[in-house]
This record gives structure tokens, C-alpha cells and sequence, in this order.
């Protein structure tokens, strides 16, 4: 009977050391642990990944996107839509950069998970510039084409493609004479988004510094295509010299110093491979094209439990300050509470 009374009376005591605000310290603490562990968990969800290529050819140095009070180049403008969605992605997405000038389009980075790398990805996002350019030409076709062709290396799943540009070729594309897709990867999946403004604007030049030395004039890019001056396809199949008796009117009336949105090249485009078109203009954004339902991949995701352990931290932490001021609130309110449901019961 002693031992009894002795074990008694230990949890009584064990009653009074074992305040209200202690747990919720403790409690606090231990979850304050589980969130620095890094735990995980593995749950079916729905995920995206996607390889997004820069043009960063020069016509995307023109500024012709109005941003509130200012006018941003095209290359700005994209960056800046990429980095905005690429927020709004579902963890355990995956993201790989890539940039295109020339003919070929370059993966700076294969995949990489979105919420975990966030950082890293708007970092290299904003460091991408047009001096990175190895060439001066803008194939833009073509360009798309590599693109679907690299895609295929950056992940063991399908990757979508989006593609990012105004649609300059230059040089200009004969009318007969176009580049075809001819690559194996036949389960293209993606977008061209199209950047720039409707009206004809003449195109920054720069130093190789970087420095701005001007606009770049008529009698300084080619206003004709390659083949209309009598230049052999790469294969050799094309003839050479097909062009029309007005050769030197064209050239004279050539605009191909000045550059728009090439929006029905770009359509013509995405509807021959079989991708989406999406007009960039401002006012818009990319959130909801990148978060499509055709571009979903079901796939079981790997979730970071440290938020949702931190959040509970924080909340046995703001209960453990409160606790006193909560204690005088009951204290008052609830013998009122209770002398009320007692009169009701009479």
C-alpha cells in the first residue's frame, strides 16, 4: 500500500513538472530537429520538366517590350517570364537551361529538380546574355530542330521543349528552298513562344565589349537568302542560282535590318512539329503554359517534410508565449460559460 501512495504521489508530481508551456517547448524543439534531418517522403504527384532554350541571337537585343515606364529587350523580357514561372512549378519538377545562336541550340545544364535548385537555376537564368552567342547568324528552324534533337539526352523521361524567340532567320529563308525536320526524336513535346512587338524596329549593334556603337544598317546583313545569290544547299541537291530576274530590287528594298515578331514563321513551325504557340506579349504570362495538361508527368515526386515540420515549430512556439494570456481568457470566459449552460439545465 506504500508503494502505491509513493507512485501516487511520483505522478502528481511528474503532473506539476509537465506544464502546459514545457511540452510545447519540447514539442518545439523536437520538431525543430526533424526539420534539420532533412526527411523525406516518396508520394505520387504530378510533375513537369522541361528543357527551355534562350534565343540570344542580336535581333533579341531590341527593346520593343514595355514594362510599366520602361522599354526592356526581348532577351530581358523573356528571362524575366521564365524566372516568374518557374516559381509557380510543382515540386519534383525538373528544369535544363539551354541557350541558341547560329543553327544549333546548347544545354547549359541538364535537368535539375526546381524547388531544391531554385536559386541556382534564376541565377543562371539572369547571368544568360547575348555576348555568350559563338555566331553571328540566327537559323532559327534550325535552331528549334537541335533543340528537339538535345532534349532527348537530358533526362531518362520526355522532356518538353520551350523555346523562346522572335523568329528572325538570318540569313532569310527561301521561300522554296526551307530546312526540314529530320530528326529521330519523334516524340516531340513542347512550345515556341514568341517575343517581340508587331512593328518593324532596327536592330542594336554593339562593340564586342558590349558597348552600344549604333544600329545595324541595310548594306550590312544579307536582305536576300543564301540561295537567291546562287549558293548550294548544304546536301548539294538544291540548284544553285534559282532566284528571280529582280535580285538586286530585293536586295535594295530588303528590311532584314529591321526586326518584328515573326509570329506566322513561328506558327507555321510549331504546327509542322506538332508544339504549341504561345504569344508573349506583355501582360502575359508562361505559369499556366508550362503547367499544361498535355506536358504533366505522373511520377512519384520526393517531398521535403522540413516545412511542414518548421510551420509546427513555430506554431508550439507561438502557443508556448501565448499560453498565459490564453489561460486568463479561459479563466474568465469559461465559469460565465459554464453558469450559462447551468441555468439552461434548470
Amino acid at each position: 500500500m506504500d508503494s502505491f501512495n509513493r507512485a501516487l504521489t511520483g505522478l502528481s508530481g511528474i503532473r506539476r513538472f509537465a506544464t502546459p508551456r514545457l511540452v510545447l517547448s519540447l514539442a518545439g524543439l523536437f520538431l525543430v530537429i526533424l526539420a534539420a534531418c532533412d526527411f523525406r517522403v516518396n508520394i505520387p504527384g504530378k510533375v513537369y520538366h522541361h528543357f527551355i532554350v534562350f534565343d540570344i541571337t542580336q535581333s533579341m537585343n531590341v527593346k520593343d517590350i514595355a514594362l510599366g515606364d520602361d522599354q526592356v529587350s526581348r532577351l530581358q523580357y523573356s528571362k524575366k517570364l521564365v524566372i516568374e514561372a518557374l516559381a509557380d512549378l510543382p515540386c519534383g519538377s525538373e528544369i535544363a537551361l539551354g541557350i541558341f545562336t547560329g543553327h544549333r541550340s546548347f544545354a547549359l545544364f541538364k535537368a535539375v529538380e526546381v524547388c531544391e535548385h531554385y536559386t541556382e537555376i534564376s541565377s543562371a537564368i539572369d547571368a544568360i546574355d547575348w555576348r555568350m552567342a559563338w555566331e553571328a547568324r540566327s537559323e532559327v528552324s534550325k535552331g528549334i530542330f537541335s533543340a528537339l534533337e538535345v532534349s532527348e539526352n537530358l533526362l531518362d523521361e520526355p522532356v518538353n521543349v520551350v523555346f523562346l524567340t522572335d523568329g528572325h532567320e538570318a540569313p532569310p529563308l527561301h521561300e522554296t528552298y526551307r530546312p526540314k525536320y529530320s530528326g529521330q526524336n519523334k516524340a516531340v513535346s513542347g512550345a515556341i513562344i514568341g517575343i517581340g512587338g508587331s512593328l518593324p524596329v532596327p536592330i542594336p549593334l554593339y562593340s564586342y565589349k558590349g558597348n552600344f556603337i549604333g544600329y545595324w544598317k541595310a548594306g550590312q546583313v544579307l536582305q536576300v537568302d543564301n540561295y537567291s545569290l546562287g549558293r548550294s544547299t548544304n546536301d548539294g541537291k538544291a540548284p544553285v542560282g534559282v532566284d528571280d530576274e529582280n535580285l538586286q530590287k530585293r536586295i535594295e528594298q530588303g528590311t532584314e535590318h529591321l526586326s518584328s515578331l515573326k509570329e506566322s514563321h513561328l506558327q507555321e513551325l510549331s504546327r509542322t512539329l506538332n508544339l504549341h504557340y504561345f504569344n508573349a506579349s506583355p501582360g502575359t504570362d508562361l505559369k499556366a503554359l508550362l503547367k499544361s495538361r498535355e506536358f504533366i508527368s505522373k511520377k512519384t515526386k520526393s517531398t521535403v517534410l522540413a516545412p511542414y515540420f518548421s510551420a509546427l515549430a513555430l506554431l508550439c512556439f507561438l502557443l508556448f508565449y501565448l499560453w498565459q494570456s490564453l489561460r486568463r481568457v479561459a479563466d474568465k470566459s469559461w465559469p460565465a460559460v459554464l453558469k450559462r449552460a447551468d441555468d439552461k439545465l434548470r
